[in-house]
């Protein structure tokens, strides 16, 4: 969560997102094995289709980080 809120570039937030939806992904797994209901099947998919299209198009469309900054800031 740290990374998420506060990350130090937009990939880092990124990678902290898909981990935190990998989670919650595996919640929703382990709900229906154990409930043996597989209603909650179709959001596990849904989430799932949400979670890589979001992450194709952030990395896709991202900015550098390092745009406006001044030169002498740059490592």
């Amino acid at each position: 969560m740290i990374r998420l809120v506060g990350g130090p570039n937009t990939l880092d937030r990124l990678i902290s997102l898909d981990a935190l939806v990998a989670v919650a992904q595996g919640g929703i797994g382990i709900y229906i094995a154990w409930s043996k209901d597989t209603t909650p099947a179709a959001a596990l998919v849904a989430l799932a289709l949400v979670a890589f299209l979001g992450s194709v198009s952030v990395a896709r469309f991202r900015v550098n980080d390092t745009v406006g900054t001044p030169e002498e800031a740059l490592p």
